[in-house]
């Protein structure tokens, strides 16, 4: 629980007038984070990414930990593609409702 409590004095001295504001307090706040988890398998990659419990991402990995392709909940797909010296070659999009789109 955090109570956040404020005073302000301020003092206009002109032609006798004076403003004071003595208190500004803020609202407890009650929302808390989403938790979100990861599952993880043996290269250390994540396989699937929860919010809660549900499923946002699920992705697949090469035999060398590289993510290949992920599918987000809303129908987006990712696939990447890596050059031969392990460096990320290209990533395309699909199912966006803006259309598809290609890096590299």
């Amino acid at each position: 629980m955090l109570r956040m409590t404020q005073s302000v004095h301020h003092h206009i001295d002109a032609s006798d007038i004076t403003e004071s504001f003595h208190r500004v307090q803020y609202p407890e706040r009650q929302e808390r984070q989403p938790v979100i988890r990861h599952a993880q398998h043996d290269l250390r990659s994540m396989p699937t990414v929860a919010l809660g419990s549900t499923t946002i991402d699920t992705r697949t990995y090469d035999d060398g930990g590289r993510m290949l392709t992920s599918v987000y909940n809303n129908g987006v797909s990712e696939t990447r593609t890596y050059n031969v010296d392990n460096t990320l070659a290209g990533i395309s999009y699909s199912g966006a409702s803006i259309g598809n789109y290609t890096y590299g």
